[in-house]
C-alpha cells in the first residue's frame, strides 16, 4: 500500500477555460500556464466551514501570482482566522522558478524571497543557500503541474526532484508518475495521472511492517498523533488531535492528590485507562507541574 495523490487533468481543463477533455487534448506552450480562478467549499462531517478561493494570475509575460485565500464562516473565522498563501514565480524554460512567498496568518505569518542570481533564500530572520530546484510549499503545486504539462499527453518520464523551502526547514521530495486512470468530478470525467512520492522512509517502513506511528503538525493550528495500520478490510489510519497548550492539573479537573505523584522519589506509578480517557494529557500536566 502506498500513499498516493491524484493529479487530475480536470484542473488542466478548467484552467484552460473550463472545457471538458483529456490531459492531452491540447498542449499549452512551455512558456505559459493557463490561468484560472476556482472556489471550493470546505466542510467537516457535513458542517459547512466556508470557502477556499484559488487563483492563478499573470504578473508580466512569464511570471505569475498563485494565491489561496480562506473565507471561513463567522464562528470558524473567530477561532482560525483567514489565512492566505501567495506564491510569486516565473517560468524559465518551462520550469517554475520561485520569486517570493508570503504566508499571512497572524503570529505565524512569514515571507521568503528567492534570489536565483545570488543563490540565496532570505526570510524568517535568516539567509540560506538556495538549493537546486527549490520550491515554496504552495508554488510546488504549479511546479509539478508544469512538469506534467511539459510532456503531455504522455506520462512524464523519470522522477521529479525538488526541495521544499519552509520558514524553518528544507526537505527534499522525489515524485514519480506511476499510472493513469479516469476520474469523475462535478465538472465531468477526465483522464488523470497517479503521482507518488517515492523517497519517504515512512512509506517504505509501512509497506514492510504494515504499521507506522508518527506525529504531524499543522503549524499554528493543531498537532496530531497518527497511526497507519493494516486490518481485515485493508489499510487504515487513525489521527488523534494533540492540544498545543498543556493544561494544568487544576484545569483538567482531576483530584489535587494527583500532584503528589510528581513529588514521589521512588516507586512506580501506572496511569491506565481506555483510549481517549486522558492518559497522555494527565502525564503532560504532571511533567509540566514538575
Amino acid at each position: 500500500m502506498r500513499i498516493q495523490q491524484w493529479i487530475q487533468a480536470a484542473t488542466l481543463a478548467a484552467a484552460a477555460g473550463g472545457t471538458a477533455g483529456t490531459a492531452g487534448a491540447s498542449e499549452p506552450p512551455l512558456d505559459a500556464l493557463p490561468t484560472f480562478e476556482a472556489v471550493y467549499a470546505a466542510s467537516w462531517k457535513g458542517l459547512k466551514l466556508g470557502e477556499i478561493v484559488l487563483e492563478l494570475k499573470r504578473e508580466g509575460e512569464y511570471c505569475y501570482r498563485y494565491r489561496s485565500t480562506a473565507k471561513p464562516r463567522a464562528m470558524v473565522r473567530m477561532f482560525y482566522g483567514e489565512p492566505q498563501e501567495t506564491s510569486h514565480f516565473c517560468l524559465v524554460d518551462g520550469e517554475v522558478k520561485p520569486v517570493r512567498f508570503v504566508y499571512d496568518h497572524g503570529e505565524d505569518s512569514f515571507e521568503l524571497d528567492f534570489d536565483s542570481i545570488e543563490g540565496e533564500v532570505r526570510g524568517a530572520g535568516q539567509t540560506r543557500e538556495l538549493p537546486d530546484n527549490a520550491q515554496d510549499r504552495f508554488g510546488m503545486h504549479q511546479a509539478v503541474r508544469a512538469w506534467i504539462m511539459s510532456q503531455a499527453p504522455e506520462p512524464p518520464e523519470g522522477d521529479y526532484v525538488f526541495t521544499m523551502v519552509e520558514d524553518d526547514r528544507m526537505a527534499e521530495y522525489t515524485l514519480r508518475v506511476t499510472g493513469e486512470e479516469q476520474v469523475k468530478v462535478p465538472a465531468g470525467r477526465y483522464d488523470s495521472f497517479l503521482l507518488e512520492r517515492v523517497d519517504d522512509r515512512k512509506i517504505n517502513r509501512f509497506e514492510n511492517h504494515l504499521d507506522l506511528d508518527f506525529a504531524y503538525e499543522v503549524k499554528g493550528c493543531a498537532r496530531f498523533r497518527c497511526n497507519y495500520m493494516n486490518h481485515h478490510h485493508g489499510a487504515g489510519a487513525v489521527f488523534r488531535i494533540i492540544p498545543t497548550k498543556i493544561k494544568t492539573i487544576t484545569e483538567l479537573g482531576v483530584p489535587q492528590v494527583i500532584e503528589r505523584f510528581a513529588e514521589l522519589r521512588s516507586g512506580l506509578v501506572l496511569v491506565t485507562g481506555p483510549t481517549g480517557s486522558g492518559k497522555s494529557t494527565t502525564l503532560a500536566a504532571l511533567i509540566d507541574y514538575v
